[in-house]
């Protein structure tokens, strides 16, 4: 459901983005963005913005006023109506693409149809799966009415009793959620729905952006493989006990397959990433945080500045407040920098002089994961008054729970191992499409060449897709829920989307890879 308010957030988003690109950039852009990317980077950036801004004005005074939240989107949003109109920057650095060829406007028809199907799909239902009603949408109920800190956050054993599945998890979404509402003027968990799409278009359109410079037909690949995921729109079929009935079900409707599959069950399609929930949202901050940090590596070739710093930060910080592994993963993409950095200097390529002068690579990291921290600041100072309950992942994750628990890794008749788990996951293609068979195909074909993997600056990539993977593993390997339910709550594959754009791009590039004396710069001017 599209309301007025739900314009207006989107909108005060988009502008408070501009504001950021476009102040900071005035006195220190080295590199030219185009219209298409300025105005994506924009919207998240602004969301970004706006959740950490509104999270600590709740934290600092209590629930807000419709008034006093309009207040702060009007002066985050307001010089962004200059800079959000202007005309885009023309290349700087090297000419425009080629103009896309006619079988390329073709390909493009479907695409938009996917996007468009991204956005009635995010507003035409109301929110109904478990977490985004009792978990995400209860909360933002708390901080629209209550703000943090009272009993119904930390109180989990008295009267109030125990009313939200994870108090302890990070509250991003539940405060955008509120401020649907307050700009609205009531609480509305539905028509904070329909933003989802936007979690969904962005990272498409990054997509597009970084990879068609190496040709038309990686970028359209690549934002249609991510756009066309089954997983954005679905988790589980009509049947999920049989792939032909699922099929059937799925192409010509449920009282067909029950005609013709009798032996089974059927029920209503279920879809959880569209769903008002926080998984698409850490995909595609995450993805925007590494879409700017990327361009830091030396042997990336990638021209950046102070707005990639600040973007980079702000994207980051909003991953870790959208869900509680959006800390894990600010972990995994420092060290995946690290070890990305060394590779490129040992391999002699990241010393290449570059063509214009750049924030150094050590400086691009801390500054971005200490803006990161920065906008959870205050989440952070707040959490450990609130109680964990059922788990505490940073306490579970020692060698002594490791070794205790390795025997999870197969499972036995009581419960399903953790690497089943995955398997079922990456080949689960009504979920995923061929997505992780290609990746995996593509990784085992790299590494084939790893002198050549080394200077390349996809291995940034392919080192934040694996360390994100292992992590969660091992997260599986010492949760104290029983396995088998949590697969059937198509765990890891929500877990496991937060590094699919990441692998789509690594793909990508790795298909289509480009030689070292043309990949200077860039291009982003559509």
């Amino acid at each position: 459901m599209i309301t007025w308010a739900t314009i207006a957030t989107l909108i005060g988003a988009w502008l408070s983005g501009h504001t950021v690109i476009g102040l900071v950039g005035l006195r220190s852009t080295r590199r030219a963005r185009g219209s298409l990317e300025r105005h994506a980077t924009a919207t998240l950036v602004g969301a970004a913005l706006a959740t950490t801004v509104i999270m600590h004005a709740v934290i600092a005074t209590g629930p807000l006023s419709a008034l006093a939240a309009r207040l702060i989107i009007g002066l985050l949003a307001l010089p962004g109506l200059w800079f959000a109109f202007r005309p885009a920057i023309a290349p700087a650095l090297e000419p425009p693409p080629d103009r896309i060829p006619t079988w390329g406007r073709v390909l493009l028809i479907p695409l938009f149809a996917f996007g468009l199907f991204a956005i009635f799909n995010a507003a035409s239902m109301p929110m109904h799966i478990f977490d985004t009603v009792y978990h995400y949408s209860y909360k933002a109920k708390l901080i629209f009415h209550e703000g943090f800190g009272t009993g119904a956050w930390t109180d989990v054993d008295g009267k109030v009793g125990r009313i939200i599945t994870h108090p302890d998890y990070s509250p991003g979404i539940a405060v955008l959620n509120a401020l649907v509402g307050w700009l609205g003027g009531k609480f509305d968990e539905d028509a904070f729905r329909a933003l989802g799409s936007i979690f969904a278009i962005v990272p498409a359109i990054w997509l597009w952006i970084a990879l068609r410079s190496r040709s038309w037909a990686a970028a359209f690949c690549g934002s249609f493989m991510w756009l066309s995921l089954p997983i954005l729109y679905y988790t589980k079929l009509p049947d999920n006990r049989t792939w032909v009935g699922s099929i059937w079900a799925f192409l010509f409707g449920t009282p067909s397959a029950k005609q013709n599959f009798t032996e089974y069950s059927f029920g209503p399609a279920d879809g959880q990433m569209l769903d008002g929930g926080s998984d698409i949202a850490v995909a595609a901050f995450f993805f925007g945080a590494l879409w700017h940090l990327r361009r830091f590596l030396p042997t990336s070739r990638l021209v950046a500045d102070r707005v990639d710093l600040l973007c980079g930060g702000l994207l980051l910080g909003a991953a870790q407040l959208a869900k509680n592994e959006g800390l894990a993963l600010t972990a995994v993409i420092a060290l995946a920098f690290v070890l990305s950095l060394l590779a490129g200097r040992l391999s002699g390529r990241g010393k290449l002089e570059l063509p214009s002068p750049r924030p150094k690579p050590a400086i691009g990291l801390i500054v971005t994961v200490a803006l990161a921290f920065l906008c959870s600041a205050g989440w952070l100072a707040i959490r450990g008054d609130i109680p964990s309950i059922d788990e505490n992942y940073p306490e579970r994750l020692t060698v002594a729970n490791l070794i205790e628990n390795s025997h999870r890794w197969i499972g036995d008749k009581e419960e399903a191992g953790v690497l089943v788990g995955f398997w079922n996951c990456y080949s689960h293609v009504l979920r995923w499409n061929l997505l992780w068979p290609l990746f995996y195909a593509v990784l085992l074909w790299a590494l084939l060449k790893p002198r050549e993997l080394l200077r390349d600056p996809v291995l940034f990539l392919l080192l934040t897709v694996l360390g994100g993977t292992l992590l969660y593993a091992l997260i599986l390997l010492v949760t104290p829920w029983h396995l088998t339910l949590l697969f059937g709550t198509v765990i890891p594959g929500r877990l496991v989307v937060h590094l699919a754009p990441i692998a789509i791009l690594a793909t990508m590039s790795l298909l289509w890879r480009e030689e070292p004396e043309s990949a200077l710069v860039e291009t982003s001017q559509t």
